[in-house]
């Protein structure tokens, strides 16, 4: 029997973690007869998930000094990156002996588990993977990040990548960059996919938005305007913030609704409550913004909503969420950058922003708040083009890459997709 053993680092729902229920769901559906298994780097809801799946989970848990290192918190604004990457290599250092350990008891696992291929679904899986994966099985390292920005991985993955025998990008920017620090490793790209049944144009329930939102009930004419998105800093959401209040300067029915929350363990790479509670107080935003919890079922939250934003303030890998708004029927204005500049046409499919500019998502959104004609053609050309990124093509890209791989009388590079 063929084993598929999949590894991720954290439980939470994060964009990435949705990808990978998604490549769960479609390769039992197309390869019924294969033996599924996730190894989860902590607990939360992706477990539940992939068990719904018939995916044999183990809580193989990351040790909290080793969960908690990452470097996002190495881009932070105040110091040069070499001050930040020795704060961090002290950080790596006092949680040297924990890596060690856990690097050990996944070899174990692994030894036990007997794999075909292993699918790591991380930057810390990608290192722990490889450090661990036994000589006769695969390894593929699923990207959703770019590497080149990353100060420390961007130096540590070329060291311990010699058992990976295919990288898989999320986008072909992120393969892009990913082929300038791993270039002796071929590369192929599939896009996330979406069940365009789950995500489709429906009734919302605005008041039950409002309610999570802690917002009282408004007028039928009220234009609700959302942010979906982890915690981590860079996904704008001062920058939604800031436009949201210079836009209810000029149009005070708008509501403006940040819905998601913290998933990660990285030490310093996300806001808290707190911290987003207190930015809507200090723009006089009381009352008009909300913070909307983490939601396991998010189709609802996009329908309720009148206009999607995506305001990440560096380039995106990919953009899961702009793909879920465009398929659910919604007008959406996004940063136009990296993958996510490759789910919509501008002025066609969507608004396009530069990255991290409160100036341009303030005009757009003004834009498209007084223009419902402009909205109702958005909305229209965004479910078409959602249409092109069904769950089914990419679990056929990907387990045909499954299939290539496991086919050990081929070569990795000979079944590679030529980059270009």
């Amino acid at each position: 029997m063929t084993r598929l053993v999949f590894a991720n680092p954290i439980g939470g729902l994060g964009g990435a973690e949705l990808f990978l229920l998604e490549i769960l769901s479609q390769v039992r559906a197309l390869c019924p007869d294969w033996d599924l298994h996730l190894i989860a780097g902590a607990d939360g809801p992706l477990l539940d998930r992939a068990t719904e799946l018939k995916v044999t989970v183990h809580k193989d848990f990351l040790p909290r000094r080793l969960a908690g290192l990452g470097d996002s918190a190495v881009h932070a604004p105040g110091q040069t990156e070499w001050q930040r990457l020795w704060r961090l290599g002290i950080r790596a250092a006092g949680g040297l002996g924990d890596g060690i350990q856990y690097v050990r008891r996944l070899q174990r696992r692994l030894q036990e588990l007997q794999p075909d291929l292993i699918h790591s679904n991380g930057l810390k899986m990608h290192g722990l993977t490889d450090l661990s994966c036994p000589s006769d099985c695969r390894l593929v390292w699923f990207l959703h990040d770019y590497l080149g920005s990353r100060a420390l991985m961007r130096r540590a993955l070329p060291w311990v990548s010699r058992r990976v025998s295919r990288l898989v990008a999320n986008s072909q920017s992120v393969a892009d960059d990913a082929s300038k620090v791993l270039p002796r490793l071929p590369i192929d790209v599939v896009h996330c996919g979406i069940d365009l049944g789950r995500f489709s144009p429906a009734v919302g329930q605005p008041e039950q938005l409002d309610a999570l939102a802690s917002l009282a009930v408004t007028r039928s004419n009220t234009i609700r305007i959302g942010l979906v998105a982890t915690y981590a800093r860079w996904k704008g959401h001062d920058t939604f913030l800031k436009a949201a209040a210079a836009v209810h300067a000029q149009f005070p029915e708008v509501r403006f609704y940040v819905i998601g929350g913290p998933i990660y363990a990285s030490a310093g790479s996300q806001y808290s409550q707190d911290e987003l509670q207190g930015l809507i107080h200090e723009l006089g935003l009381d009352g008009v913004a909300g913070l909307v919890p983490f939601l396991s079922e998010t189709p609802w939250a996009y329908r309720s909503l009148d206009v999607f934003v995506h305001a990440s303030q560096q380039p995106e890998p990919f953009g899961r969420t702009i793909l879920e708004a465009m398929a659910c029927g919604k007008p959406v204005i996004a940063a136009e950058a990296g993958g996510a500049a490759e789910i919509f046409v501008p002025e066609v499919s969507g608004i396009g922003i530069q990255p991290g500019s409160v100036e341009d998502l303030t005009k757009a959104l003004c834009r498209i708040v007084a223009d419902g004609t402009l909205r109702e053609r958005l909305s229209r050309e965004a479910r078409l083009r959602a249409g092109q990124f069904s769950e089914a093509s990419m679990g056929s890209k990907l387990t045909t890459i499954y299939r290539q791989l496991l086919d050990k009388t081929v070569t990795p590079a000979e079944t590679a997709v030529p980059h270009v």
